[in-house]
């Protein structure tokens, strides 16, 4: 162990490249080879329509799911834009879109690991990008036409951001993660509340209380710069349906067919037919009452009926509600469609919670005053646990905040192996608190020492210094 220890930070730029080049190749490879060969297989091949926006946008039909059909409010733009730019530049192929995919993962991975360097060491950062290059849901999400890959790549950089608030310059530095925020909210809108639980947790750290206004600032401008790239997409929503439409409506359909796939779980069919079911139900007392949907103003009827009738549901029996909620914080980590993912999502996740759990628990036994560094992952990952199991417990919808648990991990194993030496925040080590030089030094710095041999060469403050 002494000797892979010695090896890997002799050279972890090498490593890094490495596992980047990793990521690529077997992400390009499920693409061309394994992907192709499930073709008939119908559950992977589903998409929920964003590559029809996109060709409809090309073609002049307006951004609509059906190229004569009105415009729509269900889907978010942002992922839709992309497949939309990528068509435009090199024609209607779908390898193109799988190609774009691939680079958006490689990218992540470099990300992780510099989220596991600089919140652990560079060994914790390598571990954490090799995991994510072979995540089995990650790579097969890669070659599909769905919102996941973007949205990892999103949810960590906005992590990365986190780390180091309010920074020097909390203007600059509230308005850039700001914007981030308000693209992922532009892919998936439920992270909406992810801002209050955050900001929030920051102030259980004693430094922050002691000085609101660097904070304060950072948050201001943290929320002017996700209005400015929300609201156009909210001004065009409130100019076809007169309501204030932040995101999407999806009809109602995340927390109406969680709900029915949680209540009917056992009763011999598999999540994925339960989920068919759940949308016929669904489509047929939305078309009793409303009608068939023409319009974006038909959407937002709908969307409103099916989460009233789901609450209703829910307030009517809450012990039943609350059993659901509990179980299903252990179930989004591994329920999905099939029986094999099923499995594998079981086996994969569970290790990685486990080894998560551990390193945490070293924490706390040996760095207690060091945890608060990690809440701008360990947000993320509660509140994304935390809404799904309300909303959809199924695997797919908790793979963004996975790879931040490979970090987790990473730390955790690294000390089963005796790979970590100590943490960052215990480390005796002049100016680890100091403020950081901003975003583009940073990532330059981490980059660049990264191939200096010296563990730890690069230092930022952490979000909430102990």
């Amino acid at each position: 162990m002494e000797l892979l220890r010695t090896r890997l930070f002799r050279n972890p730029r090498a490593a890094l490249g490495a596992i980047i080049l990793f990521t690529v190749v077997v992400r390009l490879g499920f693409c061309l080879v394994v992907y192709p060969a499930l073709s008939d297989v119908p559950s992977v091949q589903g998409h929920d329509r964003y590559d029809n926006i996109a060709r409809n946008l090309l073609h002049g039909s307006g951004y609509a799911l059906d190229p004569a059909g009105p415009p729509t409010i269900k889907r978010l733009p942002l992922y839709p834009i992309l497949l939309y730019v990528i068509y435009a530049a090199v024609g209607e192929h779908f390898w193109a879109v799988q190609l774009a995919q691939v680079c958006l993962a490689a990218v992540t991975a470099w990300l992780i690991f510099l989220i596991g360097r600089t919140l652990f060491s560079d060994i914790v950062g390598l571990l954490a990008a090799a995991v994510f290059s072979v995540h089995p849901h990650l790579v097969h999400y890669t070659a599909r036409p769905y919102t996941e890959t973007l949205y990892v790549f999103l949810i960590c950089l906005l992590a990365y951001l986190l780390l180091d608030i309010p920074g020097p310059a909390p203007r600059k530095s509230g308005l850039i993660a700001g914007a981030v925020f308000g693209l992922t909210l532009l892919t998936k809108g439920v992270a909406i509340g992810l801002p209050a639980f955050f900001f929030l947790g920051c102030l259980l750290d004693p430094s922050h209380r002691r000085s609101l206004s660097p904070l304060a600032r950072y948050l201001f401008f943290f929320l002017i710069g996700t209005a400015i790239i929300v609201s156009p997409w909210a001004y065009r929503n409130y100019l076809l349906t007169g309501r204030a439409i932040l995101t999407s409506t999806w009809e109602g359909a995340p927390l109406y067919h969680g709900l029915y796939v949680s209540s009917h779980l056992g009763d011999g069919r598999t999540p994925g037919a339960l989920d068919r079911a759940a949308s016929l139900e669904r489509q047929q007392f939305v078309g009793e009452q409303l009608g068939r949907n023409q319009n974006p103003v038909d959407e937002y009827r709908a969307d409103r009926l099916a989460y009233t009738v789901a609450f209703k549901k829910i307030l009517g029996s809450p012990s039943k509600a609350a059993m659901l909620f509990l179980r299903n914080l252990f179930l989004v980590w591994f329920l999905t469609r099939t029986t094999f993912f099923l499995y594998l999502g079981l086996i994969v996740h569970l290790s990685l919670l486990g080894l998560s759990l551990y390193g945490l628990a070293w924490m706390v036994r040996h760095d207690r005053g060091g945890l608060g560094k990690v809440w701008a992952i360990g947000s993320l990952i509660i509140y994304f646990n935390v809404i799904y199991a309300i909303a959809y417990p199924f695997v797919r919808y908790i793979l963004p905040v996975v790879p931040l648990v490979t970090v987790l991990a990473a730390f955790g194993l690294a000390k089963i192996l005796g790979l970590e030496g100590p943490s960052r925040s215990i480390q005796p080590e002049s100016g680890t608190n100091a403020p950081s030089a901003g975003l583009i030094p940073r990532l330059r710095g981490k980059w660049l020492a990264s191939g200096s041999g010296q563990p730890g060469a690069t230092k930022t403050s952490h979000m909430c210094p102990s």
